[in-house]
Parts: structure tokens; sequence; C-alpha cells
């Protein structure tokens, strides 16, 4: 949200299995509260300690960031600026944004 545009949908995250709750956003992560994916329920008898339904914090890229998670700050900024401007409609800037990155693996 800012001033100059007010409140803009940029993306729809869906929760997946074993996520139940948003916990925040630190870019290029959304942090999550749920129990570990893929343990089912099955017949074998666990000690009272279970860790089966523990609930844990799951750390999850957004769209933007799949493969970038740990590029230089200076391209998060960038890619950060392109999706704001890109969600906003202003083409010229978003472009601007991220035209002067060389690194290979944004591309």
């Amino acid at each position: 949200m800012t001033t100059d545009y007010g409140i803009k949908r940029q993306d729809v995250i869906k929760f997946e299995e074993g996520e139940e709750t948003l916990l925040g956003v630190q870019v290029p992560y959304f942090y999550f509260m749920g129990r570990q994916p893929g343990l089912e329920d099955d017949d074998t008898e666990t000690p009272a300690g279970d860790q089966k339904n523990a609930m844990i914090i799951l750390r999850k890229p957004m769209k933007d960031f799949v493969g970038l998670e740990n590029v230089e700050v200076s391209i998060k900024n960038a890619i950060m600026n392109f999706s704001h401007f890109l969600t906003v409609g202003n083409m010229d800037e978003a472009y601007n944004s991220v035209r002067n990155i060389s690194n290979n693996t944004v591309w």
C-alpha cells in the first residue's frame, strides 16, 4: 500500500499441505506456522511426546524470488521495485528497475 496508489493486489498465495497460519513476510520469504509436511497418520505406536503434531515455522520463497533467494541486496531491491511498478501498471518504471541487472540467474 502506498499513498499514491492505495491498496493493490499483487499476488494470491494458497496454503499448501501443512501450512495453517501466515506468520509474516520478509522479502524474499513468507513464514507460516504449520505442521511438518509429508507425515502421515499410521498405525504404529509412537511415544507420548509425538512430533507428528508439533507446530513448526515453515519458510517459502515468494513467487518472484523462486531460485533467487540468495542474490545480492541490490538485485532483490530491483526485483521488488519491478514487482511494485508492474502491479501499479507503470511499465516504463518496471522496465527501468531491472534493465541493468546482468546476473544470469535472474534471467
